[in-house]
């Protein structure tokens, strides 16, 4: 997949899924986010087929993408690429109070935390997020992404099956 995590999209990707009778075993993803309930779900059904995650050699997986990477079975991040959290937060809309919106985000965020868990990856990864200054992306080394559990293989030498 390619581009930004948009409602509906998960969907989508079951649909194509399926349109290809299933027989797809790795998805490349390099996007540079979007909505964190859509990526979850994304991750979810990555998981539920099974399916190996890679970032390629110069792509990048930030913001909300890193959820898709998770749900891989094997997580696939080439060297020269770039993965990264954002800082969490929920502003508040005109008709919404900034009480409601922190509750909002602060539920973002644990709902988060626990689909990371689910997924195997340490889930203080996200804890990153909420320590990114407003309207950066942390971006991880290698040895970040072998700690928090994001990437199971950091190499450019694979052999996908």
């Amino acid at each position: 997949g390619r581009g930004d995590i948009a409602i509906g999209l998960a969907e989508e990707l079951r649909r194509f899924d399926r349109a290809h009778d299933l027989q797809a075993r790795y998805f490349v993803v390099v996007s540079n986010g979007g909505v964190t309930q859509e990526a979850e779900a994304m991750g979810r059904y990555i998981r539920d087929r099974d399916l190996k995650v890679i970032v390629p050699q110069d792509g990048w997986c930030l913001s909300a993408c890193p959820l898709i990477l998770a749900g891989g079975t094997t997580r696939v991040v080439y060297p020269e690429a770039w993965v990264g959290v954002p800082q969490a937060y929920l502003a508040a809309d005109s008709r919404g109070s900034t009480a409601a919106a922190f509750a909002a985000g602060i539920d973002s965020v644990a709902r988060s935390m626990r689909y990371l868990e689910e997924m195997a990856v340490d889930p203080l990864l996200w804890r990153l997020a909420s320590e990114t200054p407003p309207q950066e992306i942390y971006l991880l080394t290698a040895e970040e992404l072998r700690d928090f559990r994001l990437a199971t293989i950091v190499s450019d030498n694979i052999r996908m099956q």
